[in-house]
């Protein structure tokens, strides 16, 4: 990425929203604040719990600068991205991968590039192990929001623009794709 777009730009790429992508956020947002804008991909996102500590970064807004005597400059609040950030996601994005780009759409902090995600939300509790090893789950937690109520549960997130990879584009390991249809 930073190649593409001369160091202007950082990435980051989520998993899932358990202990690994939220590693990978913290380990990869921070050094990249003094970027101009940055890529959030949660393409192929497990999903999982934490994209409410994401988000809580992400929605950060600058409030003032602090210039110290010794000449650095820091935003108030302190470690905040300074300028825009887009999302990516894909069909094979779900759980919390679904909820967090539906969560930038509602607050309207960010585009939403891509497919349309999987829309498998609802959490289910696996606590009730059989005597073969096996496990029984249920549904737990499902997602409802002002907007769109329950929508969310099998249809997904539908992008702002949409953008399909290509599945020889893929297969060649080429993060390039193809434009499926315009903004919204």
């Amino acid at each position: 990425m930073a190649e593409r777009t001369g160091g202007k730009i950082g990435y980051i790429h989520l998993p899932d929203m358990m202990k690994d992508g939220l590693t990978r956020f913290d380990t990869w947002f921070y050094p990249q604040l003094d970027k101009e804008g940055m890529i959030v991909d949660a393409r192929w996102n497990l999903g999982g719990f934490v994209s409410q500590l994401v988000l809580e970064r992400l929605r950060r807004k600058i409030v003032s600068f602090d210039r110290s005597r010794g000449g650095g400059v820091y935003t108030y609040p302190y470690r905040t991205l300074n300028g825009p950030f887009v999302v990516l996601t894909n069909e094979f994005a779900g759980s919390d991968g679904d909820i967090f780009p539906t969560s930038v759409q509602l607050e309207k902090l960010a585009p939403v590039i891509g497919t349309r995600s999987w829309g498998g939300v609802v959490g289910i509790r696996g606590d009730k192990p059989l005597v073969d090893g096996g496990m029984v789950t249920e549904p737990e937690a499902a997602w409802w929001d002002p907007q769109q109520g329950w929508a969310l549960e099998n249809r997904g997130v539908i992008p702002d623009i949409e953008i399909d990879n290509r599945p020889e584009e893929v297969a060649r390991g080429s993060t390039r794709s193809s434009i499926a249809a315009s903004r919204k």
